[in-house]
Order: C-alpha cells, then structure tokens, then sequence
C-alpha cells in the first residue's frame, strides 16, 4: 500500500463533507484539508508555529483562518451513524483542559473529574451522537464555557431560572437552543451523566423539545407514587406514600429477578427533578440479582414532558 494512501483518503472525506456543508470558498477548502491532514501527521506540540513549519502555509493564514465561525455540527453530522440504528440519542459531558496563563479567553475555575476537584483551566461541552448497542459515537460539535456573564432578556427556557441564568447549566442550555434544530434532526434525546438530573436542566430541556436521560445522583430523594384509591372531600388528593430505601425495596412493587437482559422499570416519583420518571434499580452483573418491575419494559429511562 502507497504510505501516501491513507492521507489521500482524507483529504477525500473531509472534501466531501465540505462539498456537502455549505457553499464555502477555494481557500478556504484547501485550508481546512491542510489543517486536517497537519494535525493526523504531526507529532508533539501542536501550535500555529508548527503547522507552518510542516505545512505549506504560512502562520498568518492559521491565525486569521481560526478567527473565523464555522459550522462544525453541519460538518460532523455528514458522518454520522446510519438512519436504521437502532435507538439513537445525543450525549453531552463536560471535559477539562488544564491551561496556565492569563490571556487565554474563557480561562477559569472549572471542575476536573480525574483530580476531583476545581481546577484552573478551560472547559468545553461536547455534544456526540451514540446509539444503544453500538460502542461508538460520533462527535458533533464542541461549546467553550466562558465566565463572563450575559445580558439582555431571558429566554423562555429560562425563565424558571432567571436568578441564575448565567450558572453552568443555564450556558448548557444555551449551547443546546443555539443548535435546536440540528440536534432535533438527530435525535430528540439528551444523555448525561447525573450533572444534567437536575429540575432546572430538564425543564429548560423539556420546554426545548428534547428529553433527558441520565443518572440520578447518588444522594437522590426518590417517593413511591400512590395509586390507590381516591378519597371524597376537600384537600389535596394523596400523590406520593413513602420514601424509596435503595436498600429495602417493596416487595409489592418490585419482584427479584437473575440479570440476564437490560433492567426492566418502575415508575417512581423523584424530588430532584420535580417530575415522575422511569427508574430502575440495578444490583449489578456480578450478584445476579435486580429488582424490576413486571410486566412493562423500557429501555431508556427519560425525564419528558
């Protein structure tokens, strides 16, 4: 195989994309495929020094050309998973990238997950499309979380929030209305890890079109919701009866089963999102045992509307 073959590939795809994206022009296309082939194939520190050194342009053309807005998502949604996988979702998560200095835009204190703890540096959203069964996941598009604040009128996904409409899940949501209807074209479905299992996230997320699965964070405040009879008379009529111990479930509500396939559900009644979800308890793989529910199965657990 010619050692210039693969490279050529490249350059093909990413043509491609392009040609698909938008109306971009000659220059600009040549750049982006030089800039994609110079960061496969250089190794070590990767600056606009360096690409001038090992490409054939010169620094200032990276640095005005990097200025410039472009639509990532419409470029990465050209090489996205085929429309018959089965049961696709949007995840997004948080990831921190160590940087010293005092110059760097949007340099903060923001949460690291390998050391536990708040560090100096830069954060970015990232948005992939994944699909249940399928170990991959196709990167769409990335938003820097900045600390400065915004002004103006509050969106309508806001509203609930207006007090603190510039906190971290606030400039979540607003990374997620500024590419609605891209997202809404993948799919309908938000997924994240327990940061996003908050009330203000899911009802910005509901009131956006989308819904939210996640996992509820360990110290989550779960009710069991009364479907008993109702009584005759005033007041409020009974909604919930009883707090969920993880560790002592009602036999009347769940059955003990072997794990031999995806857990199967239970609706319960959660305080922290203010709204009821499909829940399930799973004890894990290796004790052979789960609670669920019978006679009703569902496979992505989801805050909606």
């Amino acid at each position: 195989m010619n050692k210039f073959q693969p490279l050529d590939q490249v350059r093909s795809i990413v043509a491609t994309a392009l040609n698909r994206t938008a109306k971009v022009r000659k220059n600009f296309e040549s750049f982006f495929i030089e800039t994609m082939i110079l960061i496969l194939t250089i190794y070590g520190r990767l600056n606009f020094l360096s690409m001038a050194r090992h490409g054939g342009s010169c620094e200032s053309r990276f640095r005005q050309n990097f200025k410039k807005k472009f639509d990532w998502c419409a470029f990465n949604s050209n090489m996205l998973l085929a429309d018959n996988v089965h049961r696709i979702a949007i995840a997004l998560d948080h990831s921190f990238l160590r940087k010293s200095g005092k110059k760097t835009p949007g340099l903060g204190r923001y949460w690291s997950g390998c050391a536990g703890m708040t560090k100096r540096g830069l954060e970015i959203l990232g948005f992939a499309q994944v699909a249940a069964g399928v170990s991959d996941a196709r990167f769409l598009f990335a938003v820097q979380t900045t600390p400065l604040s915004t002004k103006g009128r509050t969106p309508f996904y806001l509203e609930h929030m207006k007090e603190n409409r510039d906190n971290q899940t606030a400039k979540c949501l607003r990374a997620i209305s500024d590419h609605k209807e891209q997202l809404l074209n993948i799919s309908d479905i938000l997924v994240g890890d327990c940061l996003f299992a908050s009330y203000n996230f899911v009802a910005g997320a509901v009131r956006l079109g989308f819904n939210v699965v996640s996992r509820l964070r360990d110290d989550a405040v779960l009710q069991y919701i009364y479907t008993g009879p109702r009584k005759n008379g005033p007041g409020r009529p009974k909604e919930q009866e009883g707090t969920v111990d993880i560790h002592n479930l009602r036999e009347d509500v769940f059955v003990r089963d072997t794990v031999e396939i995806d857990g199967e559900e239970v609706t319960l009644f959660s305080a922290t999102v203010k709204r009821e979800v499909p829940q399930t308890e799973d004890q894990g793989r290796d004790s052979g045992t789960q609670m669920r529910r019978q006679g009703h199965k569902e496979d992505f657990f989801q805050y909606g509307s």
